[in-house]
């Protein structure tokens, strides 16, 4: 019974929004930063140097938090993740998604050798197996790829 009750305890602890407690600390320093731009767009009093150099390190941890959400999202639920990208993306004045392909090729050393085909339309990193290496390594240089010409491609491949 008692072991019944603490578990219970246990499991309302955990949070219910973002998957680790510690991800609201993001979701902070993403408001401030976002507060500041709006005050220094809205006040002309807000535009000053100290704030300035307040944005720019705050859009340095904006970076830092985009990085971190392509690795994994904070959020329990895909749309928030998606949603919280966007906010991310205002902040950065650019798609966050773009950091994708970037992101892989100088973080995981993914090095797109010859033959490597590069979706446009939603890249996902995969570790590609050994064989499949060797293969892209014999076969033509790199092509950035229609989701349909992708998969048209990957049946040749297959067929091969």
């Amino acid at each position: 019974m008692k072991a019944e009750v603490a578990s219970r305890a246990a499991a309302s602890s955990e949070p219910w929004l973002v998957k680790h407690p510690a991800e609201w600390r993001q979701i902070g320093i993403i408001a401030a930063y976002l507060g500041l731009l709006a005050a220094m767009y809205c006040a002309p009093a807000c535009r000053n140097a100290p704030l300035f150099a307040a944005a720019c390190c705050l859009s340095l941890l904006n970076a830092v938090v985009i990085h971190d959400h392509l690795h994994q999202g904070i959020f329990r639920s895909r749309r928030l993740n998606m949603l919280w990208r966007c906010v991310l993306s205002f902040g950065a004045l650019y798609p966050a998604s773009a950091n994708v392909p970037s992101h892989n090729l100088v973080h995981h050393h993914v090095d797109f050798k010859r033959g490597y085909l590069l979706r446009t339309c939603a890249p996902r990193f995969r570790r590609p197996a050994s064989r499949d290496v060797a293969r892209a390594e014999r076969s033509a240089p790199p092509i950035a790829l229609s989701p349909r010409a992708l998969r048209r491609a990957e049946a040749e491949a297959a067929s091969v």
